[in-house]
């Protein structure tokens, strides 16, 4: 993997490299984990969305869940 520079605010690089002392972690480490989380979130609400897109599409509501869960629930029983 090759490393590049990311670009923040004054304000910003502070408040991280305070952040990362109280840690005992380097800015780089907190950088990362932050934009992976920030990543990983943004693929759930991806895939949330389009699952409720999906869902609707079905003719489907939240009030099918708990009976769907169930269903699915008896088929894989003793798998």
């Amino acid at each position: 993997m090759s490393d590049k520079n990311l670009s923040v605010s004054g304000e910003l690089l502070t408040q991280v490299e305070a952040r990362a002392d109280v840690e005992g972690r380097t800015v780089d480490e907190l950088a990362e984990e932050a934009v992976r989380r920030l990543l990983l979130r943004k693929d759930l609400r991806s895939f949330v969305t389009q699952n409720r897109k999906d869902a609707e599409a079905d003719g489907l509501t939240a009030s099918d869940v708990p009976r769907l869960t169930e269903e699915y629930r008896n088929e894989t029983r003793g798998r």
